[in-house]
């Protein structure tokens, strides 16, 4: 495995984004089992708390679960999604607090000691988040399929992708990837199977990840999953079958599901290969068809979007991208 990662910083950066803030463990639903009038009022606050984290009014959640814990303030998942929201805030000493409060209740309560070993990684001890994962997944596979257990496979992939983010951050890639492939395979979601091949990219482990991709594409030959496709283009593109990279990106760019930010990185690598090709009056065609937004791709945000690519491809992006902007009149970075 290899130490330095360089050539790949930015797309660490863009990994990461992706990667790590998937991972963050969702507040806890909390129903009362007792409904007298003033529990209706509390699990009306907790469900409020609830909905506004998911919107992101995290002021707004707060004050929601202060008010619940008013009036319940011996229930351990109501401190949990407080500790949440603190963390959320980068609020750390708080929400270990308000996280221990609930572990002190219910010493047994997992989602506080999930969110525990999420907060020492969201602190920046990822070694310390190492140590308290190791332990969780211990006991969350001991759990796995036990009467009354409530861990279910989706909650130990998500246990297990958080784990590999930690491993990933104090250079364990090679556990990162296990724990990230592990993952997929309790929770056979597209966005962790992202996560994965995205790991594999870091590692330089290119022709493993076209491999997994394949197999996915071809068992799923109807599924339209713009992340993969753009990481299978880029699979393809790094093994040199520059038409096949070029007709997977395509994909991406005409993709109803594909949000605008991946959809023009699709067409601006389409352009990439067109370069590759000496077809510049058809790179030219593509970066065109960006519209109003080409301005913005003329200075150091495209260039700077390549920069997660390895050193050939952002040397041709680079070409493309300052010819293209050079004849358009605009700054290029």
């Amino acid at each position: 495995m290899p130490k330095s990662f360089s050539k790949l910083s930015l797309f660490c950066g863009f990994f990461s984004l992706l990667f790590f803030t998937a991972c963050v463990l969702p507040p806890a639903k909390v129903e009362p089992k007792v409904r007298s009038a003033e529990e209706w009022s509390f699990a009306t606050l907790v469900t409020r708390g609830e909905r506004l984290t998911n919107s992101g009014d995290l002021s707004g959640a707060e004050e929601a679960f202060l008010q619940a814990i008013g009036q319940n303030s011996a229930h351990a998942g109501v401190w949990n999604n407080l500790g949440y929201v603190e963390m959320r805030e980068e609020r750390f000493a708080a929400a270990k607090r308000s996280f221990l409060r609930a572990l002190a209740l219910d010493k047994n309560y997992f989602p506080a000691q999930i969110n525990l070993a999420r907060l020492a990684f969201e602190s920046g001890d990822a070694e310390e988040a190492v140590r308290q994962y190791d332990a969780l997944v211990a006991v969350a596979s001991a759990k796995l399929g036990q009467p009354g257990s409530t861990v279910t496979n989706v909650s130990l992939a998500k246990l297990y992708l958080d784990y590999s983010a930690a491993l990933f951050s104090s250079g364990n890639y090679d556990e990162a990837i296990c724990n990230a492939e592990a993952a997929y395979q309790f929770d056979p979601d597209p966005a962790l199977l992202t996560h994965f091949v995205r790991l594999l990219f870091v590692a330089e482990e290119n022709q493993r990840a076209l491999s997994v991709i394949s197999n996915y594409l071809a068992a799923s030959a109807k599924a339209d999953v713009p992340d993969l496709n753009f990481d299978y283009g880029l699979a393809l593109y790094l093994k040199d079958d520059l038409a096949a990279s070029y007709s997977a990106f395509e994909l991406v760019a005409d993709s109803p599901n594909a949000g605008k930010l991946l959809q023009r990185d699709a067409r601006v690598m389409q352009a990439v290969i067109d370069s590759r090709l000496n077809k510049e009056a058809e790179a030219k065609v593509v970066l065109s068809t960006l519209g109003k937004g080409r301005e913005k791709l003329c200075g150091s945000n495209l260039t700077e979007a390549f920069r997660y690519w390895p050193n050939k491809s952002f040397h041709d992006a680079t070409k493309v991208v300052k010819g293209y902007c050079h004849e358009q009149n605009q700054p290029t970075s």
